[in-house]
């Protein structure tokens, strides 16, 4: 069914682009390799990663629409030899007069003002790829989604679908070890099965908004996100299971120049539904957290960064 999506995506985006469009067909080949110094980890090999990754990439542009097309065929012996590959994108973007962009299909999605710290960006997140040294850009998952952005002189609006809940990829214990808090302990082959994850249905998609407008030399922002917690925060006991507890968030922030530098400024709230009460111990409570950073080139190709982030 992916196959076929994307192959009427690709015939959409050649049908309804001009004839002097430009096609542009690249890649990379690529290997990783990695292990651990200490043999007592618990997980099941001592290698982090021994892989071989092969990208494609077909981008097609015009006036009014652009196709993006990127997959990724790889082989992992790290632990058992897997061969497979993977949508990274696949998305029509089009444009509907002069204020509305749409962008459907397979994608990878980002905003905010932090530096590896995520606080109103709730897109999905593959720590696995980051833990093992992957390009950073491989910490962002790419996940099904619509998103339309609206532009007006007022403020930009911003609004992604994501019918499908994307949780965020977390390691299982088999090549990457974690600390379990049921178990009290860093945990590898041993780890407890896999979360379950919210039935597929309506009520259940992700729905994330942004607002942004120019004031002065700063890029403020209001954000709004409904959903799930993107880690599997919560515990069932009548599954035995962990799971996902619903989420939403509102955040503002503000990016810009300040003193030959960039200063950026970020909050939000996060509201545990599952936990209106604050009286489940399996659920996690609703929370507030900040950050504050400030970046400036110190020297030629050198750049100092400072963040600091409190809940």
């Amino acid at each position: 069914m992916r196959k076929l999506i994307v192959s009427l995506i690709i015939l959409s985006s050649f049908a309804i682009t001009p004839a002097f469009a430009q096609v542009k067909i690249g890649g990379f080949l690529q290997g990783l390799y990695g292990a651990r110094l200490d043999d007592k980890n618990p997980t099941a090999t001592e290698y982090t990663a021994a892989e071989s990754r092969l990208q494609l990439r077909l981008e097609h542009s015009g006036s009014n629409a652009e196709f993006s097309g990127k997959v990724d065929f790889f082989y992992d012996d790290a632990d058992i030899q897997t061969y497979d590959w993977e949508l990274r994108e696949g998305f029509l973007k089009f444009r509907l007069g002069n204020n509305v962009d749409f962008k459907a299909g397979r994608q990878i999605l980002t905003w905010g003002t932090g530096d590896l710290i995520f606080i109103n960006d709730v897109f999905a997140k593959d720590y696995r790829s980051f833990f093992v040294g992957r390009d950073d850009q491989y910490l962002k998952a790419p996940q099904d989604a619509i998103r339309m952005e609206y532009y007006n002189p007022l403020a930009d609006l911003a609004v992604v679908w994501t019918p499908r809940f994307e949780p965020n990829r977390l390691p299982t214990g088999r090549v990457l070890s974690y600390y379990d808090p049921l178990m009290g302990e860093i945990v590898g082959v041993e780890a407890t099965g896999q979360p379950v994850l919210p039935p597929a249905k309506f009520d259940n998609s992700e729905i994330a908004a942004r607002l942004s407008r120019q004031i002065g030399a700063f890029n403020a922002a209001l954000y709004f996100y409904r959903g799930f917690y993107k880690n599997p925060n919560g515990y069932d006991l009548a599954l035995q299971s962990a799971i996902y507890p619903r989420l939403n968030v509102y955040g503002a922030s503000a990016r810009g120049s300040v003193a030959g530098g960039v200063f950026w400024l970020e909050g939000g709230y996060f509201h545990s539904r599952d936990d209106e009460k604050r009286d489940n111990p399996f659920l996690p409570n609703s929370s507030l957290t900040w950050l504050a950073g400030y970046e400036r080139q110190v020297a030629a190709n050198l750049t100092a960064n400072l963040q600091w982030q409190a809940d």
